[in-house]
């Protein structure tokens, strides 16, 4: 997916979810991920493994990029065979998805 097409998806998921990231601006994102090539490839990542990254917030000047897929993705999902972890895990809240700060 060329640069420009992966920008395309992020800023159209931006864009339908503002309720995820009230009062940030898709431009002030889109120089944020053009000065860091390192972000991009993560979040790019993300993507390809079905995943749905998208901006949830900003803390000390920094934008959080996080994976908002409804579940995880198939190629990223982990299967615990063990019956005692199984249930410390169902005992632990659910964490967020792999997460990027640019």
């Amino acid at each position: 997916m060329a640069d420009n097409s992966f920008l395309g998806v992020l800023k159209a998921r931006f864009d339908a979810h503002m309720q995820r990231h009230p009062g940030i601006l898709w431009d002030d994102v889109a120089a944020r991920l053009s000065a860091r090539p390192d972000a991009v490839k993560a979040i790019r990542w993300m993507e390809e493994m079905g995943g749905e990254p998208d901006v949830i917030g900003q803390e000390n000047g920094l934008y959080l990029i996080a994976d908002c897929a409804a579940e995880s993705p198939a190629g990223r999902r982990r299967l615990c065979r063990h019956a005692k972890r199984t249930r410390r895990r169902a005992a632990r809240k659910a964490r967020p998805g792999r997460r990027v700060w640019i």
